[in-house]
């Protein structure tokens, strides 16, 4: 684990799905001061980078001497060092637009007359969501090396196989979110590709699980900097919700599985990072944005004719918003704070789709994602990801007043990014970005707890 302050472990998790940027040429180039074998010489310390996607890094050397680095290739150091000199190296401010988690080998010892060129800083792309598909058969998974990852579900234990035809499968430039939906007999899934501004669309073959790209027009425009995507309850439309420019995109699904835009982009808050719906009984549907950058909720009545959003007005969340959902009863809805690490939790009105804010509860330290679950014998819980601990905290609902209950946590990979639940609520995914893996869990169908497999 990287040795990071508070405030830069929260700023790794704040942009993990999200921001996007193209990268320059390095122009780096540091020269030795002087050269030869003899005390008293300095030399030059660096080494190479890769992996790396982002911008924005910088390296430090001995807490010092700070380094920024703008694009894979070699690096080095301005100030050399003496033979005898212990040098320390470690990544100060890990990459943005987007993040990524970049860590050292190689990266410590002492000169011994001669430069050192064997540091090694690698940058990990991994998931940065999973989703199973509506029959449970199968789960996918979103990767920020431009795949999305599908897996058969063992009906029996939960576990992920990956024998499915051609997976991975191509998507556009650092997918951060997939979703599916069942359109009439036909099962599709979108994918948004945070750098670039586009949606990757596929049917889903219903027997193997493969993603199969033929639906016209794919890739489909987005808006600048897309990080989450979803379909409404009616299965109709798709939203898009855009970091970079502060919009939602909204787009009608065709039988084909192609997505026609639906007029101009919604104006959102600042740096919107989810988007969720629900279908109240009494008045119809709404929407749901959580937005990092000024800390609120919007939400949104949605036309059920032409998809539409109407801006009905916001509420508080904490510090970095990056996720929120709706529980399954649709009385509820729980936002995930990343910088201050706590769940909020709101009231949903019936009639009118506003939220009203409860009393937020503690999560573990910079949560991403939170996700919610009804066990038919005992009720809902709801699971939060907590990136820079490596953990799932989980809590009991109260039904009447929406409160969160602590039960407890178990441990996840390397900066979790993102939780979902089967549809039979019998199995919990957390993908995984830093370890490049997904997490697989069993619920327990009595206490809500959760068992890794």
């Amino acid at each position: 684990m990287l040795a990071l302050s508070i405030e830069k472990k929260r700023e790794l998790r704040v942009f993990l799905r999200m921001l996007a940027n193209t990268v320059g040429a390095v122009g780096l180039v540091a020269v030795l001061a002087s050269c030869g074998t003899s005390p008293g010489y300095s030399y030059t310390i660096g080494g190479t980078v890769s992996g790396m996607v982002g911008s924005g890094m910088v390296l430090q050397n001995n807490g010092g001497d700070d380094q920024s680095i703008s694009a894979n290739g070699s690096f080095s150091f301005a100030t050399p060092l003496t033979s005898g000199t212990a040098y320390a190296i470690t990544v100060k401010t890990q990459p943005t637009k987007p993040s990524q988690t970049c860590s050292v080998s190689n990266g410590s010892g002492t000169i011994n007359g001669a430069p050192v060129g064997n540091v090694v800083v690698d940058c990990v792309t991994g998931p940065t969501s999973v989703t199973v598909d509506p029959s449970g058969q199968f789960a996918y998974a979103a990767n920020t090396d431009g795949t999305i990852s599908a897996y058969t579900i063992n009906q029996a234990t939960g576990e992920l196989e990956d024998n499915i035809p051609g997976n991975p499968f191509a998507a556009g430039t650092y997918p951060t979110s997939v979703v599916t939906v069942s359109v009439g007999t036909t099962v599709f899934a979108y994918a948004v590709n945070t750098v670039g501004g586009t949606i990757s669309a596929y049917t889903i073959d219903q027997a193997t699980g493969a993603l199969i790209n033929n639906i016209p027009g794919n890739p489909f425009p987005a808006g600048t900097y897309p990080t989450s995507v979803t379909v409404d309850q009616s299965k109709k439309f798709v939203y898009v919700a855009n970091m970079g420019d502060s919009t939602i995109s909204v787009y009608k699904i065709n039988s084909d599985g192609t997505l026609t835009a639906l007029g101009t982009a919604v104006a959102a808050g600042t740096s919107p990072t989810s988007i969720i719906t629900v279908d109240l009984p009494l008045v119809g549907e709404f929407a749901y944005l959580a937005n990092m950058s000024d800390k609120t909720i919007w939400f949104y009545s949605i036309n059920s004719s032409n998809g539409n959003l109407t801006y009905l007005g916001q509420v508080a969340a904490g510090t970095y918003t990056s996720s929120v959902t709706v529980d399954q009863s649709g009385k509820f809805a729980y936002a995930a704070n990343e910088g201050s690490n706590n769940i909020s939790v709101y009231t949903i009105d019936q009639t009118t789709g506003a939220l009203v804010a409860g009393t937020a509860v503690a999560a573990g330290t910079s949560p991403t994602s939170i996700i919610t679950v009804d066990l038919p014998v005992v009720g809902e819980f709801a699971y939060a990801t907590n990136s820079l601990d490596g953990t799932i905290w989980f809590y009991s609902i109260n039904s009447s007043n929406g409160n969160l209950t602590y039960l407890g946590q178990v441990a996840a990979g390397t900066y979790p990014s993102s939780v979902t639940v089967d549809p039979s609520g019998r199995f919990a995914y957390a993908a995984n970005m830093g370890g490049g893996n997904i997490s697989v869990y069993t619920i327990d169908q009595t206490t809500g707890a959760l068992t890794p497999q």
